[in-house]
């Protein structure tokens, strides 16, 4: 299937896809303290933490600032083939940990978006997972967000 829809790409000058499974796994965090301590434990290589007064961009090959006293409202943190993804959902947060494997039944897509704020030199990117459903039709399943793609606004 995967050199059947990259044949059809290639024809068109799209990027290829490639066969990749990614692994969800949610969880609920009741605290603020919670969010800041799971930050933390994952030690993130990159990524992005929104706040009520700023957005926090972590570059690669920085480090994570102290986080104390402060209130996560959402993020993407990635690092190496793992991200996670954290929304604050009424009282408590939704904490999703995604985990990609190379192979398996799902096709992966990689995409690239602008930043804001708009000057800035660099794209957040993102691995966007498809899987076929009862019928064999792919729609999309999950996204991962993997880090900054630097270069012009295209």
């Amino acid at each position: 299937m995967i050199e059947g829809i990259n044949a059809i790409l290639q024809k068109n000058d799209l990027g290829c896809v490639r066969a990749a499974s990614v692994h969800v796994t949610r969880s609920e965090l009741k605290t603020a303290h919670d969010v800041l301590t799971a930050v933390k434990e994952f030690a993130p290589s990159e990524g992005w933490l929104c706040f009520t007064d700023e957005v926090l961009v972590i570059r690669k090959g920085t480090l994570l600032p102290s986080l104390d006293g402060r209130v996560i409202l959402s993020g993407e943190l990635a690092s190496g083939t793992q991200s996670i993804h954290i929304r604050q959902s009424g009282a408590c947060w939704e904490h999703y940990l995604l985990h990609r494997q190379e192979g398996g039944e799902q096709v992966m897509v990689e995409e690239s978006f602008i930043t804001i704020p708009k000057g800035e030199k660099s794209k957040l990117k993102y691995e966007i997972y498809w899987q076929a459903d009862a019928q064999g039709v792919l729609a999309p399943f999950a996204s991962r967000f993997v880090g900054f793609e630097q270069g012009g606004l295209n």
